[in-house]
């Protein structure tokens, strides 16, 4: 699943065949503000996009970071004000507010407006790191009353939390919790968790979160998981989102001081490997951006059809990460056999 950039919609148009979803942050179907390089371009060139290549749509409602106190005063933040809940609520949000039933049920009604065409019904979601918080408390209330409201929709809730919280166990403990309410899929982010240089106890930690929702009949999708994803697809995730330069793991803070200049120079993945390496001087950013997809779609195809292979492939790899990987997924698999 591609969590594009704002300006990646000629790459979804062309290139159909390598998505099996989009996931659409809502600041990115928001107006363009005042001062952006596509100030008065239409903002809806991503969903149109993606209904014209024919992939599912799941809309993030991005309501996370409008607790964070940053969104006064970040410049990237300036499209998330747009979003419906940035302007019906004064900013930074309260959540001690969305403790009155009217208040929250209001909150639930703008989100849940802005999910039409998507596969998945999710609404607002907040950052939780305690199952007593009452952050957690209202997620499991948004996402109760979410899954009253889902019809055709598969009832859903993103799920975000520290790289702390994932190493201490906090999903694994709330994810009975989600079933309780009637939730059939989570998208799990976890901030400051760099993906993919994940270590053995960041993988094992993510793979008994998973574990702990799936033996509950609920799907786990992992937010912003790059070359991990496919990884987490044979130990049973459902799947994975990612990027082709950004969004290959989820900021450590609310709120990213980043409007989308500089970050890493876009490398390539070659086919049936694990490793980056620079491009070639007549390859093109985006033709690396296509290759790059192939090829994670090619690590994740196997992850399904045959994961001892996909164990096998991550140390024929000889890099120190997939090695780390290998050893991970083929221990849980001994286990369970």
């Amino acid at each position: 699943m591609l969590r594009p950039e704002h300006h990646e919609w000629d790459l979804i148009e062309q290139h159909p065949q390598l998505l099996d979803a989009v996931l659409l942050p809502e600041s990115y179907v928001a107006p363009y503000p005042s001062g952006h390089s596509l100030e008065g371009h239409d903002p809806r060139k991503l969903l149109d996009a993606a209904s014209a290549a024919g992939c599912d749509l799941w809309r993030d409602p991005e309501t996370a970071g409008l607790c964070s106190r940053t969104i006064l005063r970040l410049p990237a933040t300036k499209r998330l004000h747009e979003t419906p809940l940035a302007h019906e609520f004064q900013m930074p949000l309260d959540l001690s507010l969305l403790a009155d039933p009217e208040a929250r049920r209001h909150a639930l009604e703008l989100v849940l407006a802005t999910q039409d065409g998507s596969k998945m019904l999710a609404g607002p979601y907040f950052d939780f790191d305690r199952r007593d918080s009452p952050a957690h408390r209202l997620n499991l209330q948004m996402a109760r009353e979410t899954a009253l409201a889902a019809e055709d929709q598969v009832p859903g809730a993103f799920l975000q939390l520290t790289h702390h919280g994932l190493l201490r166990g906090l999903l694994t403990e709330v994810a009975a919790d989600y079933q309780m309410v009637g939730v059939r899929r989570v998208v799990i982010r976890v901030r400051g968790l760099k993906s993919e240089q994940a270590d053995a106890q960041e993988l094992t930690a993510y793979l008994d979160a998973v574990d702990a929702f799936t033996s509950r009949g609920i799907e786990a999708v992992a937010d912003c998981a790059g070359k991990l994803g496919p990884v987490l697809v044979a130990a049973g995730a459902e799947g994975f989102s990612t990027g082709t330069r950004f969004f290959k793991c989820v900021p450590a803070a609310l709120l990213s001081a980043s409007i989308g200049g500089g970050g890493p120079s876009i490398a390539a993945q070659p086919a049936g490997t694990w490793s980056e390496v620079a491009r070639e001087p007549e390859q093109s950013a985006h033709d690396t951006r296509v290759a790059n997809l192939l090829t994670l779609r090619e690590h994740t195809d196997l992850a399904v059809s045959d994961p001892d292979e996909l164990i096998a492939s991550l140390r024929a790899d000889g890099g120190a990460q997939p090695a780390i990987w290998a050893n991970v997924l083929a221990q849980r698999r001994r286990r369970a056999a």
